[in-house]
């Protein structure tokens, strides 16, 4: 007969309550570099406000501490492209005395994400945390891609790139780099259309994507906060139609982060990755950035040739595991 005590129930896994804010950002504090961690005004403008998809009364998960604070937390968002449940989010200290806590939170995630039907879950991992690597592993997830995480450390040094430094000849000088905003008004078009073509055609084929239309576009508009002030599309002077797009967001700590760019295939090679990465540069630094991190494929070598034309350099990996829940 086993003389062990019998295990003491684990405080529950429940959604975020008003009241766990302090408990959160406390815990958050603890786990992120200095200079790095959301303060109030951040927390809710990326958990708390309807305009960007994420409620936490049904997307954030905290798992209560007997005490009355919070041991971790696990968010989740949904991407109706993906029919994928996102957590970027994952934040319990995961020592091996706090494994349990993140083996509770995932089974509570699986289980909602589940029973609403999302066919995935799926996580970005820094390449350098071992230990969440080793929670989602055992947990069945597996790895499906590698992005380089990229960074301009000083931006105003991108901005002092010239022409000659990045690009061999001239384009038409008639053509332009102008907001998502200013250049749907003056077509009459919705700017979540015209994003939405967009999107399509220049990252249709890439290993995760799935059609966006105005939908999707309309939801990526909702998180920059922004809207389509924080989306600059390159416009063909001959055609007056838009063939490619940059879009980023900010972070705390006077960084920007460079969510997506692309150009239709039609009118690659001609320079305008170069004069939107430029454009975009610009416009995150009258934002008041001082620098920019971005993730990439580690197999789309041309776009990272791009980025080191202007400077970015490699400080680390990004790693996808992802759970099939169908």
């Amino acid at each position: 007969m086993s003389s062990l005590a019998p295990p003491v129930p684990a405080p529950p896994v429940r959604h975020y309550r008003d009241s766990d804010l302090p408990a959160l950002l406390d815990l958050m504090g603890r786990m992120t570099p200095s200079g790095n961690t959301p303060g109030e005004k951040e927390f809710r403008e990326a958990f708390n406000d309807p305009k960007h998809g994420r409620n936490p009364c049904r997307d954030l998960l905290v798992k209560a501490h007997p005490g009355g604070g919070v041991d971790g937390f696990v968010a989740l968002y949904r991407e109706d492209e993906f029919f994928t449940a996102l957590g970027p989010f994952l934040a319990p200290d995961l020592s091996v005395r706090h494994r349990p806590c993140a083996h509770a939170l995932l089974r509570s995630a699986e289980h909602l994400a589940a029973e609403r039907g999302w066919r995935s879950l799926r996580f970005e991992v820094d390449g350098s945390d071992h230990e969440r690597r080793i929670v989602l592993h055992n947990r069945g997830y597996r790895e499906v891609r590698i992005y380089r995480r990229m960074e301009l450390s000083d931006l105003s040094a991108g901005l002092a790139l010239t022409d000659a430094d990045l690009v061999r000849g001239a384009e038409d000088a008639d053509s332009k780099v102008e907001t998502l905003a200013s250049y749907a008004d003056r077509k009459t078009f919705s700017p979540a259309a015209t994003l939405g073509a967009l999107l399509d055609e220049a990252l249709g084929g890439t290993w995760m994507f799935r059609p966006h239309g105005e939908r999707g576009a309309t939801d990526r508009l909702a998180r920059h906060g922004a809207g389509a002030e924080r989306v600059l599309v390159a416009v063909d002077a001959k055609s007056d139609e838009a063939v490619g797009f940059i879009e980023w967001s900010l972070r705390p700590g006077n960084e920007a982060f460079l969510d997506d760019i692309g150009v239709r295939e039609i009118a690659r090679r001609q320079g305008w990755g170069r004069r939107l990465m430029k454009a975009g540069l610009s416009a995150m630094s009258t934002e008041g950035a001082r620098r920019v991190r971005l993730d990439v494929d580690n197999e789309n070598r041309p776009a990272r040739w791009l980025y080191r034309r202007f400077g970015f350099h490699d400080v680390g990996t990004v790693r996808y595991l992802a759970l099939r829940l169908d």
